[in-house]
């Protein structure tokens, strides 16, 4: 797994991307805290189960070199056109998936039981 830290580049304030100290185990992941017009730099580590022998209280531990990605956010204050994502495309698609994208209702039977869409 990985072990993902933001730095702050201009404040210097870290934050830690992994849930609970654990591993990162998904080859895809986002950061959805970052602000407009800033830069970060990302630091990954990979990650392994620690040896309770070497390391008591550990579960895992940090090997090889970090890798260091500098990212600066895009400022959408600044020029004409602009692109931007947000995370409800996956949300409404897997809605779509689920109830259809086309029906009249806001409920739906399924196994004889109605169920509602939200």
């Amino acid at each position: 797994g990985f072990f993902i830290e933001r730095r702050d580049v201009a404040t210097n304030d870290k934050v830690s991307l992994n849930f609970g100290g654990k591993p990162i185990q998904k080859l895809m992941w986002g950061d959805y805290d970052v602000v407009p017009g800033k830069d970060y730099l990302y630091t990954i580590y990979r990650m392994m189960e620690a040896d309770s022998s070497l390391s008591p209280g550990m579960k895992f531990t940090t090997y090889g070199e970090a890798l260091r990605v500098k990212v600066r956010t895009e400022d959408p204050s600044f020029g004409t056109h602009g692109v931007f994502f947000n995370r409800g495309c996956a949300g409404s698609q897997a809605y779509a998936a689920k109830f259809g994208e086309f029906r009249k209702f806001h409920r739906v039977e399924h196994g004889g039981h109605i169920q509602w869409k939200s």
